[in-house]
């Protein structure tokens, strides 16, 4: 039975609403990419060392969005207790956003105020803003999961992320270089402006999404909401996947910006470069494991990328400023095509353990336990980047220093991730090394043709391509 029909939602609905969400998709992602929003920036990044924030207040600064994922569970509640989840990410979404307008503007309107009070100040503008982008998250996820087909998942999503990379390829190096030239807090709080206008335009959109009813559940308790995610086994085994996963990727987050800035003296123009060359392969590479997963699973997909990218906190350990030349380019390129299979079916093979009901509670159990942990990893790291500081030592000509022990240990917790990946199992989907034996049929000029014409499809009208576009359980 078809996902559009049961829920009275016409086919031009369903399109102009997917629309809306890949727009949407990009705006916010702009927002987030600059802000550092949720995600971390190497613009915010910089923005507190020219405020003089300490290696603690940065770890304490990229812990915060995290903290705030626990707001997840309130988001649920409410979700699964009064159904209306479209006003609700909408109303949370754009408070999100307009806190940031405080965030850029503490340093100029209190120029007086001592650096750690501005400091303090920032941290509780970040910390609310990231709740309410939680409480977002949290209604967003759960009605995506019943607004798009499970078999077109892979498909839809692969074409979203190709129109956020497009979008965002050329943001960071533009912002890099125009704060290079023009990095005062000023010209910082323009950008985290202007930012948080598109972020806001990416909000609007969702206005277009069908709202989808849910059945309610007046009588749920708070404790339900916590119980129910982990009574299930498989789940509980994508949870400690999700834990060990959260600690390797967060705990040197905040650090690598700092790292390429300050021990390999990257500018933050250079680091964009990267960053555009991370984001193009992350593209091209996009539609490619889309459509893997949609025919094999998403499951192997994540265990062969997870185990690609576990690799690369290596790759830091062995830069120097001599060398970065030659491992920079290979990390970014390698980065962004495991990358893009990552950020496709981790989210992809959290709709396919979800139940038919209560889907709001899996959702907020598996992004406070990235909360949680990701709160941990930050506060960790610094603990490891202090313990370690006056270290210093050399093994084959390389320096080894308290950075350099930091991505060691990131690297450990990844193959960690891995080998507990193994455990979650997914019913019809193949093994990771059958993946790997599928990859010699795959052509790279088809990605490229793929893309191209992902790109024409997209840019024209709903109107016109309501005859030609087809049924959503066709998207194969």
């Amino acid at each position: 039975m078809r996902t559009e029909k049961m829920n009275g939602i016409s086919d031009r609905d369903l399109l102009v609403g997917q629309k809306a969400v890949i727009i949407e998709g990009a705006l916010t992602t702009i927002f987030m990419a600059i802000t550092g929003s949720m995600v971390g920036s190497v613009f915010l990044t910089s923005f507190f060392l020219k405020i003089g924030a300490t290696s603690l207040e940065i770890g304490i600064l990229a812990s915060l969005p995290q903290l705030a994922y626990i707001g997840q569970f309130l988001g649920s509640y409410y979700i699964e207790k009064y159904g209306n989840r479209k006003k609700f990410c909408i109303s949370t979404s754009a408070i999100q956003k307009l806190l940031w307008f405080a965030v850029a503007g503490l340093p100029l309107l209190l120029p007086q105020v001592r650096t750690q009070a501005k400091v303090w100040l920032m941290f509780g503008a970040i910390f609310i803003s990231s709740l309410f982008g939680a409480l977002s998250g949290a209604a967003w996820a759960s009605w995506m999961a019943d607004f798009i087909h499970p078999r077109m998942r892979g498909n839809f999503f692969s074409r979203r992320n190709i129109f956020i990379g497009l979008a965002t390829f050329l943001a960071p190096v533009a912002v890099g270089k125009y704060l290079d030239l023009h990095g005062d807090f000023r010209n910082y709080a323009l950008v985290f402006c202007v930012s948080t206008l598109i972020g806001l335009a990416g909000t609007w959109f969702l206005r277009q999404v069908p709202m989808l009813k849910i059945e309610k559940e007046p009588d749920l308790s708070f404790v339900d909401i916590f119980r129910a995610p982990l009574r299930d086994n498989n789940f509980r085994n994508f949870l400690c996947f999700t834990i060990f996963w959260a600690l390797s990727t967060i705990i040197m987050a905040p650090y690598v910006p700092v790292f390429l800035l300050k021990e390999i003296s990257l500018s933050q123009y250079t680091i964009s470069i990267y960053i555009a060359l991370f984001t193009l392969s992350h593209i091209i590479s996009t539609l490619v494991w889309g459509n893997l997963s949609d025919r094999f699973g998403h499951r192997p997909v994540l265990a062969i990328c997870v185990l690609a990218v576990s690799f690369i906190p290596l790759g830091y350990a062995i830069m120097t400023p001599h060398n970065y030349r030659a491992v920079m380019p290979l990390l970014y390129l390698i980065g962004g095509i495991f990358w893009a299979g990552i950020g496709l079916s981790l989210f992809n093979l959290l709709m396919a353990l979800l139940p038919e009901k209560g889907k709001s509670k899996f959702i907020s159990s598996f992004f406070s336990f990235v909360g949680i942990f990701g709160v941990i990893a930050p506060l960790l790291g610094a603990l490891i980047m202090d313990a370690f500081r006056e270290f210093s030592a050399s093994l084959l000509g390389l320096p080894i220093t308290n950075y350099i022990i930091l991505f060691i240990f990131a690297a450990i917790l990844r193959f960690t991730a891995f080998v507990v990946l193994t455990r979650v199992k997914v019913s019809g989907e193949i093994s990771a090394p059958a993946l790997i034996r599928q990859f010699r049929l795959i052509n790279p000029f088809t990605a490229f043709a793929n893309l191209s014409m992902a790109v024409r499809t997209f840019s024209k009208s709903a109107g016109n391509k309501l005859k030609r576009t087809p049924k959503p359980h066709q998207h194969r």
